[in-house]
């Protein structure tokens, strides 16, 4: 019996049909297990980031940011080795593509980077953890602005009431928090405004960051690109590193040795290294997860992804390093928390108000194709015959 190749066509065009949106739904689960992982990463090595430079100040009794800065950007062989065997294996060589665009990028970022690397790690030497982590939460301030300024992104009412209560709650930590003990040794006020001023500018620098990768990600359309996330990664940490290495030249790496020696007579030499190796690690998981995360998803679930990070920081702090708690820093605490909330909220309506619009616009659409004139091909056909005929 002779198989009718329309039947044929029209069970294979079934089929192929099917299968589209089962691939669909396997991709978009792929996407969504994939940068919940990324998350947990993100969430996890930036609180380890700053709760690794606590026994600095509690049990060394030292304040050493050229130190932390020099232990987090050795790391980048790491980036580096993660790059070259994902592109071996993917491509088979070592290449950049538009490689005029993306070095000069790669160095404008690392040299952010390095700023922030910096200004971070003074403040984070100097101030107790929820100090710190309560002045750094400071950066969706400028993360808001930078991108009103720079980017066509849209904001909501509640971004702009999420960045008044910040502002808020660092004032609060601003006016106060000079008097808290948890402070490294030899403090002054002075010396408070300092840290507290690094961590502003760090924070400046960070939301400045923020635009610029989401810039670059936007020239070049690379988004959920692994690839792309490694060699960014590799290249910005590579030169990061190039760019702090003068820090080598202050005084402070004079104290490295005392503060190795101290601890190995008291007995803490293991908790020093452990503290240093730390750090090493969590720096390249931090920025390659940060980027990854952009890169999924938005700049946004990154600051989002703060939320739960900062917290894990204050718990950790009150409870393992026994950080006191007075009313002033709980109610900072509390502002935070409140601004980081009123943020995610203004992120799920502002997706609502696009998700919606985007419907609109596909019925819009819709009802412009119905509603538009449409020629008869049998009167064209007539007419045409006619036209032969005469």
């Amino acid at each position: 019996m002779a198989v009718s190749p329309v039947s044929h066509a029209g069970k294979c065009g079934s089929k192929v049909e099917a299968s589209v949106p089962h691939k669909k739904a396997t991709s978009l689960v792929s996407k969504r297990v994939t940068l919940v992982v990324v998350s947990l990463f993100l969430i996890v090595s930036r609180a380890a980031h700053v709760l690794f430079a606590q026994p600095f100040k509690k049990d060394f009794k030292v304040n050493v940011p050229m130190y932390l800065v020099i232990i987090e950007c050795c790391s980048f062989p790491i980036a580096l080795f993660g790059w070259i065997a994902l592109s071996l294996y993917q491509r088979g060589e070592l290449y950049v593509e538009n490689w005029r665009y993306r070095i000069p990028m790669y160095a404008l970022m690392a040299a952010l980077d390095g700023v922030n690397t910096i200004t971070a790690s003074v403040g984070l030497s100097a101030l107790p953890a929820t100090v710190y982590t309560i002045l750094k939460a400071s950066s969706i301030v400028f993360s808001v602005a930078f991108s009103k300024i720079f980017t066509a992104k849209q904001f909501t009412v509640f971004h702009y009431l999420a960045v008044a209560i910040m502002m808020s709650a660092s004032a609060v930590m601003g006016f106060y928090g000079n008097k808290d003990s948890g402070q490294a040794a030899n403090a002054t006020f002075g010396s408070f405004v300092f840290a507290a001023t690094s961590c502003v500018v760090s924070s400046a620098t960070l939301g400045a960051l923020g635009v610029v990768t989401y810039k670059f990600i936007r020239h070049e359309k690379q988004k959920s690109d692994l690839l792309c996330i490694a060699e960014n990664n590799a290249f910005q940490s590579l030169f990061l590193f190039l760019i702090i290495l003068p820090v080598l030249a202050t005084n402070e790496v004079s104290q490295w040795g005392p503060m190795f020696q101290k601890a190995s007579d008291s007995g803490k030499l293991g908790l020093l290294v452990g503290c240093s190796v730390g750090m090493f690690f969590s720096r390249p998981i931090m920025l390659f997860s940060s980027i990854a995360a952009t890169s999924l998803a938005s700049a946004a679930l990154t600051r989002t992804l703060g939320a739960p990070r900062r917290l894990v920081v204050v718990l950790f702090s009150a409870l393992y390093f026994k950080e006191s708690m007075p009313f002033y820093k709980l109610c900072s605490v509390g502002l935070m928390c409140l601004a980081l909330a009123v943020y995610i909220y203004g992120g799920h309506v502002l997706q609502l108000y696009k998700k919606r619009a985007a419907v609109a616009a596909k019925v819009g659409d819709a009802v412009a194709l119905k509603m538009a004139p449409v020629s008869d091909s049998s009167d064209t056909d007539h007419t045409t015959r006619a036209g032969h005929a005469v």
